[in-house]
C-alpha cells in the first residue's frame, strides 16, 4: 500500500526525540514558534495540569464551551489508538489530511530551528515540541475561539506553556514522574505551578496541604483562585444509569439534578472543576453556565478508557490508571460503583512508573494477576512485577501480548464468576481498543 501524506508526515514526526524524554527548557520551543509567526497568541487558551484527570477535565471544559456556541481546539495526551486524537477541532479528531497539511506547514521552520540550536549546542526540537506546535497551527489557522491546552509533563517547562492563559486549571495532584518532577508532592506542585500566569484566574480540584501551598506561592496579590470545598463543591451524588445524578454549586448558582454518564466519583470532581473553569473563562467568573446548556454538555460527556465498560460478560472495566493515586481511585470506584470484592487483574505499565506500590494498593482485590507488556520501549518487565505480586502473595502469571493476556483473563474470570479489570498504561488499553475498532470494521465491512 503507497504511504499516504499522513504516513510520511507522521514517520518524520515519530522520528524526533520521544516525549519520556522532554527537554526542561522553553526555549527551543519559544524559537520555533516565534519563527512559526506565535500561532500559540491566535487565541485564548484554558492551560491543564494535574497528575490525573487532567484529559477528563479538558474534555468536560470542551463539550461545555462547545455547547456555549464556541469553535473549540483541544490539545491532549497521549493518544489511544490515533496520534490526531491529540488534536481535536469541535470535539473531532483533526483530520488526517489537515494533520499532513498543517505538518507540511510547519516541518521546514523546524528544521530551521534545529539548525540554530545544533549551533548553540542544543538538541533538536522534540516529538512533543513539534507536536504541540502542529496543534497550534492548526488552531490558529482553524481558526478557534478558544484552546484547551493540556500540559504534557509538569508544567514550567513543558513545551505548552509557551502560552499565556486566561485560565489556570490544576486536576489533582499527587507523585508521578518522580525522575522529572520530583519526589515530594510539594516538589511536583511546584512545578505544576509554573503554568500560572500573572493575569489568569486559578481554578484548582481539592489539594493536599503541601500542593495547595506550591500553589498559592505563585499567587499574585490579587489573583483570582477558586479551589474545590470552598468556592465550588458537590452538594449530593448518587449512581445512576452508567453514571451519576448530582448537584452542585459553585460562586454562581445552585446547579441541580444534573447527569454525567461516567463511571468514578473523581469525575464529578473533574465535572465541577470543568463548570468552575468555564465560569472563570465565560465572564471572568461572574456569570453562571445557564442550565440548559450545563444539562446537555454533561450528559454528553465521554472519557475513552477511564472506568470504561469494555464487555458485560464477563464484566470489563478498562482504566487508564498508572501511578499510586490513580489506581487508588480505580479500586475505590470498583467498590462504590460495582462492589466488586475481587477481579482478574490484567497489567502492563512503564518502567518509570511506581509498580510496586500500584499492585500493593490492588492486591487485596486480585484473584489472579495476568502480567503483560505494551507495545513500547518504555514497558516495564513482566517477570519483575510477576514476582513483586508473587512476594504480595498474589497468584501471578505471564503472558506476552495484550490480546492473549485479555483472552486468558476472560476464560479465567468466566470460570471464577468475577469482572476482569484492565490497567496500568494507556498504551496497553489502546492495544485492546484498536482491536476492537478493527474487528468492527471488519464485520461491517
Amino acid at each position: 500500500m503507497p504511504e499516504t501524506a499522513f504516513d510520511v508526515a507522521y514517520q518524520q514526526l515519530i522520528a524526533r526525540i520521544g516525549e519520556a524524554k522532554p527537554t526542561p527548557d522553553l526555549y527551543p520551543v519559544r524559537l520555533a514558534a516565534d519563527l512559526l509567526g506565535d500561532p500559540h497568541k491566535a487565541f485564548p487558551v484554558i492551560h491543564l495540569t494535574g497528575t490525573n484527570g487532567k484529559t477528563s477535565t479538558a474534555r468536560i471544559v470542551e463539550r461545555i464551551l462547545r455547547e456555549h456556541g464556541l469553535r473549540t481546539g483541544r490539545f491532549t495526551s497521549p493518544h489511544l489508538i490515533d496520534i490526531t486524537e491529540r488534536i481535536s477541532l469541535d470535539g473531532e479528531p483533526i483530520e488526517k489530511d489537515m494533520f499532513a497539511e498543517h505538518w507540511e506547514q510547519i516541518r521546514p521552520i523546524l528544521e530551521i530551528a534545529d539548525s540554530k540550536l545544533e549551533e548553540m549546542g542544543k538538541p533538536p526540537i522534540t516529538f512533543f515540541e513539534a507536536i504541540t506546535l502542529l496543534a497550534f497551527q492548526a488552531f490558529a489557522d482553524t481558526p478557534v475561539d478558544v484552546a484547551i491546552i493540556e500540559v504534557g509533563m509538569g508544567g514550567e517547562w513543558d513545551a505548552t506553556n509557551i502560552v499565556d492563559s486566561q485560565v489556570s486549571v490544576f486536576s489533582q495532584i499527587d507523585l508521578d514522574h518522580g525522575k522529572q518532577l520530583g519526589r515530594t508532592v510539594s516538589e511536583v506542585a511546584k512545578t505544576k505551578s509554573g503554568i500560572i500566569k500573572t493575569d489568569s484566574i486559578v481554578v484548582s480540584a481539592a489539594q493536599s496541604q503541601e500542593a495547595e501551598f506550591q500553589l498559592r506561592q505563585k499567587l499574585s496579590s490579587d489573583q483570582k483562585f477558586l479551589i474545590e470545598g470552598v468556592d465550588f463543591k458537590i452538594i449530593s451524588s448518587k449512581p445512576e444509569n452508567g453514571g451519576y445524578r448530582f448537584s452542585f454549586e459553585t460562586s454562581q448558582l445552585g446547579y441541580q439534578n444534573l447527569f454525567l454518564p461516567l463511571i468514578g466519583k473523581y469525575q464529578l470532581s473533574n465535572a465541577v472543576l470543568a463548570v468552575a473553569a468555564c465560569e472563570s473563562f465565560l465572564g471572568g467568573g461572574t456569570q453562571p453556565i445557564p442550565e440548559p446548556i450545563l444539562h446537555s454538555a454533561l450528559a454528553d460527556a465521554t472519557s475513552p478508557a477511564r472506568m470504561q465498560v469494555f464487555k458485560k460478560e464477563p464484566l470489563t472495566i478498562l482504566d487508564a490508571a498508572h501511578n499510586p493515586a490513580g489506581v487508588r481511585a480505580l479500586a475505590e470506584s470498583l467498590d462504590e460503583y460495582f462492589e466488586i470484592d475481587k477481579f482478574v487483574l490484567v497489567l502492563a505499565t512503564m518502567e518509570d512508573k511506581d509498580y510496586p506500590k500500584m499492585l500493593e494498593i490492588l492486591a487485596p482485590k486480585v484473584s489472579r494477576l495476568i502480567v503483560t507488556s505494551a507495545k513500547t520501549e518504555r514497558a516495564a518487565d513482566p517477570k519483575v512485577i510477576m514476582q513483586l505480586a508473587e512476594a504480595l502473595g498474589t497468584n501471578a502469571e505471564v503472558v506476552r501480548g495484550s490480546e492473549l493476556a485479555l483472552e486468558y483473563a476472560t476464560d479465567i474470570a468466566l470460570e471464577q464468576h468475577q469482572p476482569v479489570v484492565v490497567t496500568g498504561s494507556v498504551v496497553l488499553l489502546g492495544e485492546i481498543l484498536e482491536k476492537q475498532r478493527l474487528e468492527a470494521e471488519i464485520e461491517e465491512n
